[in-house]
């Protein structure tokens, strides 16, 4: 039986490896980047404030899972710049002709990896995701879920992101 046990970790093992299976985010850098700076997203939509969530779920995103790649913008092999181009959002679900009850956000973002002399390393545009949200009783509350909304989004995209930036297969 123990033979069997072993037998099988054995196999599993040399699968995994074989088809070059990793962990998320575990690949390395583009062009040997060890180490990065995230400068504040810049924000071309109508939302207010969504640039410090997007850099700061981004940020997060580094120090969980690839401490000590986030240094000053001097010491950095290279600088991670987004932009938020486009926010919108539609109507998924309708009660009525003119009363929405469900709506989505869906959000556009491009982000450039560059050299401290400026070259652009890596490059990812047109990177969009959605997430739906219920509308309130009153347009406060329909605010309130549209918020918690772009925050569930930002931190989804902050993941996809550093994925791409760290794909090495």
């Amino acid at each position: 039986m123990k033979v069997k046990v072993v037998v099988g970790v054995v196999i599993l093992s040399f699968l995994l490896t074989g088809c070059g299976y990793h962990f998320r985010g575990s690949g390395a850098f583009p062009k040997g980047v060890k180490t990065v700076y995230i400068k504040q997203f810049e924000n071309r939509t109508s939302e207010t404030g969504i640039e410090s969530q997007f850099t700061n779920d981004l940020v997060n995103e580094f120090i969980l899972n690839r401490k000590g790649a986030l240094v000053p913008q001097k010491a950095a092999d290279a600088v991670i710049n987004g932009v938020i181009r486009t926010i919108r959002t539609e109507s998924i679900a309708r009660s009525g002709n003119l009363q929405s009850q469900q709506r989505r956000v869906i959000i556009t973002v491009d982000v450039t990896l560059r050299n401290q002399g400026g070259q652009r390393i890596w490059f990812a545009g047109g990177i969009s995701d959605n997430q739906e949200y219920d509308t309130g009783a009153d347009r406060q509350a329909t605010d309130v879920n549209k918020r918690q909304a772009i925050k569930l989004l930002s931190e989804k995209m902050a993941q996809k992101i550093y994925d791409r930036l760290t794909e090495d297969f």
